[in-house]
């Protein structure tokens, strides 16, 4: 490459100056490679689920629950699962999942519980509640304590010997249920 005086004196005027015209085009292609790779980084999105609808239950947290007339009591060992689940490889939904598992041989339950990530699916043993058509949460008093935003679960495609409906609060889980022939079982040790 021959470069004349020209060229020389508009260096000397413009050394801060970089023209690009100058550059082998070696040079040129890296640029491009380089900037065209940064620009197309995708940065990984997070969503989390919101501090106000984190359950309060925690591992190894027992749950108890009372059915009014009879006065028995349905106990419940609570693990509980806080994870990720990866869409498109940089879309990243934060996911709680809390099982209740049965500490009693004696009830038709082995275990319930639920997932809450971009939606939440109750289940128990191996049922789902229905999610579509669910009305608004509404306010429940149960056990003597009001709970706010409180979602109510119902099937009727469940056999009469589990639930067919559950009382569900984001911060405190599953709060009541009840089996189709009246039986309602309430929680009494409220987590906070």
């Amino acid at each position: 490459m021959v470069i004349d005086n020209k060229q020389i004196d508009s260096f000397r005027n413009n050394k801060n100056d970089i023209n690009v015209n100058y550059l082998p085009v070696k040079h040129r292609l890296t640029i491009l490679f380089l900037l065209l790779s940064l620009l197309s980084c995708d940065k990984e999105v997070y969503h989390n689920i919101p501090k106000n609808e984190k359950p309060l239950l925690k591992n190894n947290d027992t749950v108890v629950f009372i059915e009014r007339e009879s006065k028995l009591l349905d106990s419940f060992l609570i693990t509980r699962t806080d994870d990720y689940t990866v869409s498109d490889k940089r879309y990243y939904q934060q996911v709680i999942l809390v099982q209740y598992y049965s500490l009693k041989e004696s009830i038709p339950i082995d275990y319930f519980g639920f997932r809450h990530g971009s939606s939440v699916i109750i289940f128990i043993n191996n049922n789902d509640f229905p999610t579509y058509g669910n009305a608004d949460p509404v306010d429940v008093t149960v056990n003597g304590i009001e709970y706010k935003s409180v979602f109510v679960r119902h099937t009727v495609n469940f056999p009469d010997s589990i639930p067919n409906t559950v009382y569900y609060s984001h911060q405190y889980g599953i709060i009541k249920y009840t089996y189709s022939d009246g039986r309602s079982y309430e929680l009494i040790n409220n987590i906070e």
